[in-house]
């Protein structure tokens, strides 16, 4: 059986050439002299039918190896998503600070009043079931529940 392989001039390693049905019409110019890099070289060679299986069947492996990773990857993002979501939330305490409060087992406010003075920025988070955190400068000073 013959082969036609599709090789870039920039390509150099002949082992993984670019095969006919990969490549792209972007990659075949037709006119030589509008991207000197585009020059593409076309080999050829005869394989059996034994070495055309052999091929084939490992480019299924790669195939099914990169799958593999994908899913892997995807299996361990997930886990550190349901890590993140299932660690215990802490309640608020006075010292911390505003995003600390926001992972706090209050959340996020229904509501933040604020209020801009010159020694600095108060503001009033507003919770339901009357709930409210004060924080002076970015860090929590009272807790009223």
């Amino acid at each position: 059986m013959l082969i036609l392989t599709a090789c870039s001039s920039e390509q150099s390693n002949l082992s993984e050439p670019i095969t006919e049905n990969e490549v792209s019409p972007e990659e075949i110019s037709n006119d030589p002299e509008e991207d000197e890099h585009s020059e593409l070289k076309i080999y050829a060679e005869y394989v059996t039918d034994e070495e055309l299986e052999q091929r084939e069947k490992q480019k299924e492996e790669a195939r099914k190896q990169r799958r593999e990773e994908r899913k892997k990857e995807q299996e361990e993002q997930i886990k550190k998503e349901r890590e993140e979501k299932n660690k215990p939330k802490i309640k608020p305490f006075i010292g911390m600070t505003d995003y600390e409060a926001l992972e706090s087992s209050w959340g996020k406010p229904k509501k933040v009043n604020k209020t801009t003075n010159v020694y600095g920025v108060r503001e009033q988070w507003v919770y339901e079931g009357y709930r409210y955190l004060y924080f002076e400068n970015g860090y929590l000073t009272t807790i009223q529940e």
